[in-house]
């Protein structure tokens, strides 16, 4: 049984702590104390003055750079695309109004937005790669399609089925897009909302951010773009190549010598000195030879110089 002295005696150091720590706290140790919290108090308020200052020029400089893209896109991309079709195939994890801005600039550079087309993940992944080359393999002998690389199959029947008009590219088969990309959308390598879309004349891959658990896995995903890309270009004609803009001369400054002396008028080149000679030509009908020497050699000039 435990006796009421343990108590007492227990009571009694509890307050002896508390008065220790009163009297050092407002003794010896209130100077370190006080000055080590205000110091990390201004030290926090400081690094928090700095983040937010970081923080409102990054808006401010986005807000500048966004401003400046929507003020010079319509120069930039003016008639580039003018009488073009072009297909947008988005990545899986592109953002979906990145893919709007992108279709927006189709239209402000005179062109027409044609299919839309999102990939998935297992078009761009190396899991269950086994399983989707036998279906790819299987399309494509179906299509009489062909590949050096059994790799590149996806990418070249995607980029087949959705874009025609470059000058390597095989002959467009109208049937061959409402035939291959149903059969690829069944085998889970892409979407699109409507049917069979036709075919572009361009396209535009929008790919999202590539991030996976290893780096191997990123290797893979980046190669896959890749793959897209290159079948996507072989196919397509591209843009049309943005005109020469002449650069104005600039007016001559006032004083100098290209201001001042008027505009030179070509001479005539030096004739050559010809011998004189006294022998007459006159019987027949000829000039003297000085004057035949004369004018041959500035005929030869005219006709060399």
């Amino acid at each position: 049984m435990i006796d009421f002295r343990y108590h007492l005696v227990s009571i009694i150091a509890i307050f002896l702590a508390l008065a220790i720590g009163i009297v050092l706290g407002a003794g010896p140790l209130k100077e370190d104390i006080g000055t080590t919290l205000s110091s990390e108090v201004t030290k926090l308020r400081a690094e928090k003055a700095d983040l937010n200052t970081q923080l409102s020029d990054a808006k401010s400089d986005q807000q500048a750079a966004m401003t400046y893209g929507a003020a010079t896109l319509p120069l930039v991309v003016n008639g580039r695309l003018k009488g073009q079709t072009v297909a947008l195939v988005a990545g899986p994890d592109s953002p979906t109004d990145l893919v709007d801005d992108v279709a927006d600039a189709v239209v402000a550079a005179g062109g027409q937005v044609g299919p839309r087309v999102r990939l998935t993940k297992d078009m761009i992944s190396t899991s269950g790669a086994q399983a989707r080359s036998e279906q790819v393999a299987s399309i494509a002998a179906a299509a009489k399609v062909t590949a050096g690389d059994a790799a590149d199959l996806p990418a070249v029947l995607l980029a087949r089925s959705v874009v025609s008009g470059g000058a390597s590219a095989p002959v467009y088969d109208e049937t061959f897009g409402p035939t291959v990309l149903p059969k690829l959308k069944s085998a889970g390598l892409l979407q699109y909302s409507e049917g069979a879309p036709g075919p572009a004349t361009s396209s535009i891959l929008v790919a999202g951010p590539v991030s996976s658990d290893s780096a191997e896995q990123t290797t893979a995903e980046q190669k896959s773009y890749l793959r897209i890309v290159g079948a996507l270009d072989r196919v397509g004609r591209g843009p049309s190549p943005p005109p020469r803009p002449r650069r104005p001369r600039p007016p001559p400054t006032p004083g100098s010598p290209a201001a001042s002396s008027p505009p030179c008028a070509p001479t005539a080149p030096p004739t050559p000195p010809c011998r004189p000679s006294t022998t007459s030509s006159s019987r027949w009908g000829r000039p003297p030879r000085s004057s035949r020497c004369s004018s041959s050699w500035s005929a030869r000039w005219v006709a060399t110089g």
